[in-house]
């Protein structure tokens, strides 16, 4: 039987990414004991983790002037998973600028632990940065914010097979303003979670549907940038789908 063309394209995409995984050498903690991890599905499952990344900059108005601001001083930026504070004016929850990326970190058999392609989602952070006036996180501290929340939260990455440690940077407008504007201060954070795998057990066919009357992106707005406001628009049409 030939295989699908999407899982070729998908088994051609891992081998070429695994070039370019990024490996942390150093002594890892091993996966938390006591955890039913073969029931971990994608999402938080209960589990909060150790550590988070925290990096509060003022921003120009040129977009490219702050762009090595950023910290890499992991003693002042990896801090205790906590809520955020922030003023309800923050230009993030009144005019959406914000964005966000997902990237995962699995553990090896012999025990290390290694991120796929960082400097892939770096780039692309880079590029929504500058569609939404916000400035970009250079690749070096993007990576080694990734790199330092995943050796802080070493326990909670699942053992060989089980899942992986799922890391989600944020980069978002936290100035307090009214005016419509790009916000005088940014926010780069990097959180994670212990995730199952996304499809468990063999591999088996997906049902999806194609909905006329709904548009995700359009042409000349922001769907080509990860921006946070471009899924919540989808949640309705899940849910009448699903009704179905």
């Amino acid at each position: 039987m030939n295989s699908p063309p999407s899982l070729i394209v998908c088994i051609i995409s891992f081998i070429l990414g695994l070039t370019s995984i990024k490996r942390t050498d150093a002594e890892h903690s091993s996966p938390k004991a006591d955890v039913d991890w073969d029931s971990f599905s994608f999402g938080l499952n209960g589990v909060k983790a150790d550590f988070m990344w925290l990096n509060t900059i003022q921003a120009a108005d040129n977009d490219d002037s702050e762009f090595s601001s950023y910290s890499l001083d992991s003693q002042s930026c990896l801090t205790e998973m906590k809520n955020l504070n922030l003023s309800p004016t923050a230009t993030v929850f009144n005019y959406g600028q914000a964005l966000f990326e997902g990237l995962k970190a699995f553990r090896r058999l012999d025990g290390t632990i290694a991120m796929f392609r960082p400097e892939n989602n770096a780039l692309r952070m880079q590029q929504g940065a500058r569609r939404f006036l916000l400035p970009p996180v250079p690749t070096e501290v993007f990576c080694s914010a990734a790199d330092a929340v995943v050796r802080a939260n070493a326990r909670w990455v699942p053992p060989f097979g089980k899942g992986a440690l799922y890391l989600r940077p944020l980069l978002m407008g936290t100035g307090e303003d009214l005016g419509v504007k790009p916000s005088c201060e940014s926010t780069f954070v990097i959180y994670c979670s212990p995730v199952g795998n996304y499809f468990k057990g063999a591999m088996k066919p997906i049902r999806l549907e194609a909905v006329p009357g709904f548009c995700r992106a359009a042409k000349g707005g922001a769907g080509n940038v990860k921006a946070s406001g471009n899924y919540a628009p989808a949640f309705l049409v899940q849910k009448q789908v699903r009704a179905r």
